[in-house]
């Protein structure tokens, strides 16, 4: 069985990514992880919407790095399941 692996689902919007992660957590007894993360998910569609390039990279770097130090932090338990990173 693979332990504390981190596994990553990309695909275009609309693919099925996060139905693939859902179920590939569940079968392998991992934790699966969506992105962007909660505390950035509500704002994302307006920073997509408004923001110029620079705002929208900024915003980008600083939500992979909150979701790295969380996945970093579930992976001390057990395996990750990523949809998209």
């Amino acid at each position: 069985m693979l332990k504390n692996y981190f596994i990553v689902i990309e695909g275009l919007d609309g693919t099925g990514k996060s139905t693939v992660t859902t179920g590939l957590a569940e079968a392998l007894g991992y934790t699966a992880y969506f992105t962007p993360p909660p505390p950035f998910a509500g704002i994302r569609e307006a920073i997509d919407r408004q923001a110029d390039p620079r705002t929208r990279f900024l915003f980008y770097l600083a939500a992979i790095s909150h979701a790295s130090q969380s996945i970093r932090n579930m992976r001390s338990t057990g395996g990750v399941v990523c949809d998209r990173y």
